[in-house]
């Protein structure tokens, strides 16, 4: 698994001020759960993944990282794992691609597969284990492509969860690509933002240079 995109500008636009202890759920190669512990010191972070090979990858990062005393990977499946405590900050990265076509072939792994399709994390099921662990006062961020994340808004209400922030994220100028939403237990006017990748010339832009400036060229 590379670190994309995604993982670069999500990691950097979550706000972790005042957090103590976070949960990413499909931590992949955990590079999320370390751009979180990088921002905050005092944050710790339990990071779960389904995949085996994803997750004892995700330790090698962690063990080979400054943050290894904050964050602890965890292999289960979200939905089964029994957690001892509620979170203050909950962040996924799930690679979710709603009603698209399953790989066929030799092409992509059974892996892939399964990180892709909301078949091992339905959004009712997400959201409903998302709320009984939240805190009171805590906040759940989620990165998806844009008719996922319109889906997710609308059903979240039902679990007690309301929106708080949305920005939308453009590849290049007037390509809307993904959505980042956050959302909150309190129920309040929620803000709206964008983000552009890519100019039109290829090049990355202004915003997103300065956005994730802390997070290149720098050993985690």
């Amino acid at each position: 698994m590379k670190i994309g995109t995604d993982a670069m500008i999500f990691g950097a636009l979550i706000s972790v001020e005042a957090k103590t202890n976070a949960l990413d759920i499909g931590t992949g190669t955990g590079v999320l759960s370390l751009m979180l512990a990088q921002k905050n010191k005092n944050l710790h972070i339990s990071a779960i993944e389904i995949d085996e090979k994803a997750s004892l990858e995700a330790k090698f990062n962690v063990e080979n990282s400054s943050f290894k005393n904050q964050v602890e990977v965890i292999h289960s499946d979200f939905l089964l794992c029994d957690f001892t405590e509620k979170f203050d900050l909950i962040v996924s990265n799930p690679p979710f691609f709603e009603k698209s076509l399953k790989s066929s072939g030799k092409v992509e792994s059974e892996q892939k597969n399964l990180a892709r399709h909301t078949e091992s994390l339905p959004f009712e099921s997400l959201l409903k284990k998302v709320s009984d662990l939240l805190k009171e006062e805590g906040d759940f961020w989620i990165i998806l492509p844009v008719n996922a994340a319109d889906k997710l808004i609308l059903i979240a209400n039902h679990q007690r969860l309301y929106l708080k922030d949305e920005i939308a994220v453009y590849g290049k100028p007037n390509l809307l690509i993904r959505k980042i939403v956050c959302f909150s237990r309190i129920p309040i006017k929620h803000s709206t933002s964008s983000l552009l990748i890519r100019v039109n010339n290829n090049d990355y832009s202004e915003d997103y240079k300065l956005l994730t400036i802390d997070f290149h060229n720098r050993k985690l």
